[in-house]
């Protein structure tokens, strides 16, 4: 069973919490670790992230939600999962198609790790307002199929969808909408394309600080994002920040093509 969570007074969350044991983190005692995790409906929302979006997920003050984007790509996706296993931090991964079908052995680690495993699309094609209902139907289908062939299971892809470039189009929400498909903006970014290490780190911290809680973009393909992890993982440690897991307690978006 779920509860239904009023989010800005009006629209419904479904969403299970599970209490997590930040400090069980064998042979790490001081692990950031992961507080809860949360098991979301999407049959009641469609749409979470302030960036984009009126609504976001249900996060307590110091609570964030780590996503990365783009990937895998070796080696940075496998150093990415590495800080993460390292604090028994869990994250959920927005994947290319075109990447899964590259590096799938690096996909199953993620989700043998236990990170949630999202889509995004065939290659990172920013379809726009102006694009078909065919062509982004299309793209986001023949993504989400390449993703559960390199899992090879459809129930390890969740429901949840980012748009490449954050470029919003009414025809992708539609179909996303008709498959039972979440699309997730983010509350804040890391621009993480752009400087060193220290500078990604610092510039993050200075955005959750500011906004206190929510999701967070990152983009494990940026070698620097990768570099910058361990170190960002200890300072939301040290600045009491908590780590949320979400997960879906609704059933895997199907594209009507994949066979296991």
């Amino acid at each position: 069973m779920c509860r239904l969570i009023a989010i800005a007074g009006s629209v419904l969350l479904c969403a299970t919490a599970t209490p997590m044991a930040a400090a069980d983190c064998p042979g790490h005692p001081d692990a950031l670790g992961t507080s809860r995790a949360i098991a979301v409906d999407v049959a009641h929302i469609r749409r979470v992230g302030t960036m984009q979006y009126p609504d976001t997920l249900p996060l307590r003050d110091h609570e964030i939600v780590l996503t990365f984007d783009d990937g895998p790509r070796p080696p940075n996706t496998a150093r990415i999962l590495d800080a993460l296993g390292a604090e028994c931090v869990k994250a959920t991964f927005f994947v290319l198609g075109n990447m899964a079908g590259a590096h799938p052995a690096l996909l199953r680690r993620a989700h043998a790790d236990g990170h949630t495993v999202a889509t995004r699309s065939q290659q990172h094609r920013v379809l726009g307002q102006h694009a078909s209902a065919a062509e982004v139907e299309r793209d986001f289908d023949s993504g989400a199929e390449m993703v559960a062939v390199a899992l090879g299971d459809r129930k390890a892809v969740a429901p949840f969808y980012r748009f490449p470039g954050l470029s919003r189009s009414a025809a992708l929400e539609q179909h996303l909408a008709s498959r039972g498909v979440m699309a997730w903006s983010a509350d804040f970014g890391a621009d993480d394309w752009s400087g060193t290490a220290d500078q990604i780190s610092a510039r993050v911290l200075a955005r959750i600080e500011r906004k206190g809680r929510g999701i967070l973009v990152l983009h494990d393909v940026q070698p620097e994002t990768a570099r910058a992890l361990p170190k960002l993982l200890r300072a939301l440690h040290a600045r009491h920040f908590h780590i949320v897991h979400v997960v879906s307690a609704s059933p895997p978006a199907t594209t009507g093509q994949f066979k296991p």
